[in-house]
């Protein structure tokens, strides 16, 4: 056990996804089903091979949750809830193998408050499995081309991948950052042709073949869904407004001050304690990021396409924001505090509007809408000004709010206070009015 958690960041980190993990187990089951979850339901109840548009593993994994606890709405959400879970303990274990726990802790804690893994945490779609086995295929690998003599960790992540692709077939786009890597670090390069890579590339191998072969008999319709998914049946006719909107939607799903650390950590990464740890996370990050921003200019992007991607952002924008924390200026550290706020308040008010829809079924499709990000987005470029200029000027309006309610006394309970509130709502609206009302 004490290898497993030897510093208080790893037991914080740990406690942190336990109380996040069960305020979602609690949240889960308050909302029915969204479309895709019930769509994986429905594939669970006659599993085959593949699926239209999308491998067998969502729909699998449903399949075997309500076979145990049967048909319920937590019970289809519960395997999500616990990948999540797992996802939040991978991304520690990354920002402890490149940084230290530091990094690592301050990872999980910004994955919990990034609207995206929000919801993803939540909603039993094809997302959770697809980052959970990223996640793990981005560390086993790692630890493969770190001990290459031991080839358990070239099968464990021909494993990962194939398990990601049979959730979403972007996790195959994994195998190209792993070569980018190895093309891009001159002593890796060996291992381009090695018996662990064979290893890996069969054991992924054995995992897509079943999805092919079930394409291959039905007209590649799988194949045909990803490509019309694109827009690229009608061509390829660049919009730079959708590509716009791509950075956009991006900056609103991670939350616009955690994405530009983010972008900042990528760009300019901070030196890892591993030798080129940090260009490997870059290779998981940027062919994955920019490859579906080049898709964004032919088709309007979806705000979780990137998701896998943002596991290794995550870990490199922890890394340079920690960077500055302990440099010490005040500037920075309100800055970070501030990033941190914001996303928490984008996905309190993102679970605060799922439970509205939870009382109103016709409107739950626009949960997830391009409509609903317009909205969050516009709110934040509205609120960000505000933000800053109390960031700069010691959080006097803050400061002001919480003096506002006298806690800067403390918390002294009055109820002769408490009644005056109900009389004085009386007295301005009117007492038969109040009594209406």
């Amino acid at each position: 056990m004490t290898q497993i958690l030897p510093s208080r960041e790893a037991r914080w980190a740990l406690l942190w996804i336990g109380v996040v993990t069960v305020f979602r187990l609690w949240f889960a089951p308050r909302l029915d089903l969204v479309g895709d979850e019930a769509h994986y339901w429905e594939c669970g109840r006659f599993l085959d091979w593949s699926h239209y548009g999308k491998g067998p593993g969502a729909a699998a994994v449903i399949a075997l949750a309500t076979l145990l606890l049967g048909d319920a709405v937590w019970v289809v959400r519960l395997p999500a809830v616990l990948l999540a879970a797992g996802t939040g303990w991978l991304i520690f274990l990354l920002g402890r193998t490149f940084y230290n726990d530091r990094v690592g802790l301050a990872a999980v804690v910004a994955a919990s408050v990034m609207p995206l893994f929000a919801v993803g945490s939540i909603l039993m779609t094809i997302d959770p499995l697809s980052v959970f086995f990223w996640a793990a295929a981005a560390l086993t690998f790692w630890k493969a081309v770190e001990h290459p003599e031991r080839k358990r960790f070239w099968v464990l992540t021909g494993l990962c991948v194939g398990l990601g692709f049979q959730a979403k077939y972007t996790n195959a786009a994994e195998l190209l950052s792993f070569l980018l890597f190895l093309l891009v670090v001159p002593d890796k390069r060996r291992w381009l042709i090695s018996r662990g890579m064979f290893l890996m590339l069969g054991t992924v191998l054995l995992l897509m073949v079943p999805i092919l072969l079930w394409n291959a008999f039905r007209e590649w319709i799988g194949a045909l869904h990803v490509f019309e998914g694109g827009d690229f049946n009608r061509g390829f006719r660049p919009d730079f407004g959708k590509f716009a909107g791509f950075w956009l939607l991006q900056a609103i799903v991670v939350s616009p001050l955690m994405f530009l650390v983010m972008l900042a950590g990528a760009v300019r990464p901070e030196k890892t304690s591993k030798v080129q740890g940090a260009v490997y996370l870059q290779s998981l990050f940027w062919p994955l990021f920019l490859g579906y921003a080049w898709v964004s200019l032919n088709k309007t992007a979806n705000g979780n396409w990137t998701a896998p991607a943002l596991v290794a952002g995550l870990v490199l924008g922890a890394g340079w924001a920690l960077a500055r924390w302990e440099g010490k200026n005040v500037v920075w550290r309100i800055f970070l505090v501030v990033a941190l706020l914001v996303g928490l308040a984008l996905t309190a008010l993102l679970l605060s509007f799922l439970l509205f829809l939870l009382v109103v079924p016709d409107k739950r499709r626009w949960l997830i809408s391009r409509g609903m990000f317009l909205m969050l987005g516009t709110v934040l470029l509205l609120m960000v000004p505000i933000l800053l200029w109390n960031a700069f000027r010691e959080w006097i309006g803050a400061l002001h709010v919480f003096e506002g309610g006298d806690f800067n006394r403390g918390f002294r309970p009055d109820f002769g206070k408490f009644a005056g509130f109900w009389l004085l709502q009386a007295i301005v609206v009117s007492p038969l009015m109040c009594l209406v009302s």
